[in-house]
Parts: structure tokens; sequence; C-alpha cells
């Protein structure tokens, strides 16, 4: 699925830096699986961040690959993308929220998304039985596997791709993909409507009238 946005000049900028960010930050990002096979580096902080990111091979991320939202989901840092992917995973699970009587549990899950966030998913979400998702449990580092497959699967990623490449990397290098039979692009709309109630705005995110990419959404 894509998107045509129209933004400022600024706006654009806004996303090249905030993606330049990410990769200084990219070995902290990634998941120590990916990082195996350079283990007998002295010290990984001595590595450039330009060197780390051919390793690992994240290229640039084309016009087009800026332009789609879900794929811009690379730029946010790594605690509020896992926020966005929970988010994502548990939509189509609502009576599982709101009938989890584990303490232990639903507080985690309140630390990653939020009190809100929880009573609207409650409030908003859906039953439905996906085949191939997590249907037994609410831990929080499935659900963000769940949920990264979600937007991979909705917005039918190439996983070489430079932004989509970015977020597989914080996700452990032998996960087991899920078995998605379908794809679900409205429910991952939803998510990415509701993004101020629960992650911080970034300018690359939205300008002044608001976020960018509704109103050319196709």
């Amino acid at each position: 699925m894509m998107s045509n946005v129209h933004a400022s000049a600024e706006v654009w900028s806004a996303a090249v830096t905030a993606f330049e960010q990410r990769l200084r930050s990219l070995v902290d990002d990634v998941h120590a699986d990916w990082l195996m096979p350079w283990a007998g580096i002295a010290s990984v902080c001595t590595t450039a961040w330009r060197d780390w990111a051919c390793l690992l091979q994240v290229d640039r991320p084309t016009l087009s690959e800026l332009a789609d939202p879900m794929m811009r989901l690379a730029l946010f840092p790594a605690a509020q993308a896992q926020r966005i992917f929970v988010m994502r995973a548990l939509l189509p699970k609502r009576s599982q929220v709101r009938t989890c009587i584990d303490p232990v549990q639903r507080s985690k899950l309140t630390a990653v998304v939020g009190h809100s966030a929880l009573q609207l998913l409650v409030l908003e979400g859906c039953d439905v039985l996906h085949k191939g998702a997590n249907q037994e449990t609410l831990d929080v580092a499935s659900l963000a596997w769940e949920g990264y497959q979600w937007f991979a699967n909705d917005g039918a990623w190439r996983d070489e791709a430079g932004l989509a490449r970015l977020l597989r990397l914080r996700f452990p290098r032998d996960a087991a993909p899920l078995s998605l039979s379908v794809a679900d692009p409205a429910a991952s709309l939803w998510v990415l409507q509701r993004l101020p109630l629960f992650v911080e705005e970034q300018s690359w995110w939205s300008d002044s009238t608001g976020m960018i990419f509704m109103s050319t959404w196709n």
C-alpha cells in the first residue's frame, strides 16, 4: 500500500535527519543476534555507525519508502516503535485485553502502551481470529513481533528495503514468521490515525495541518 504524500521540504528534510539518527543508534537498537557475526570486534562503540549500516545491510531509503506511512514507522525510536507494534497486535484481541486479570501482565501492557490506549482498544478494538496470529499470550515481546508482521503484511514490505530492514533488525534474527493468512490494512490505518494518543508526534510525521498523509491515503 502506498500513499502520495505532499509535504514541505522541511518535513522531508526532517525525515532524512530522523533516518540518520536511527543509523547513529543502530547498534543500540538492533537485536543482539544480528551482531553475533562480529562478536570478535573489541568494542562496537569504536566502529563507525556508517560501517555498521553497511555490515547490517541497511540502505538509504528511497523517497517512496519515506512517503509510505507504514514504513516511516522505522524512524521512531525503538521504544516508541515497540508501542506502536503492540497496539497493532492488540487491536483484534479486544476480549483478551478486556478480560486480562493477570496484574503483572496487565501492568506490563499498561507500561508499554498506556492506560488510555488500553481503554481505547477495549472500546474500538475487535475480536477477529486471524490464522497464524498468537491467540494465547499477551507477552509484550511476542505482541511486538506480531504487530511488526501485521504492518509488514499490510504494507507488502520487502525485507531488503532500507526502512523495512531497519525495523526487522530490532527483532531476533531467527524469530519464526507468523503465517498471517490475510492482510488487514484498515486495522493498520486505525493505529496510524491514533498515533498522537500514545506516542510523541514528530516533525517528520506531521506538520501544522496535522498528519500529512491522511488525506492522500490510497
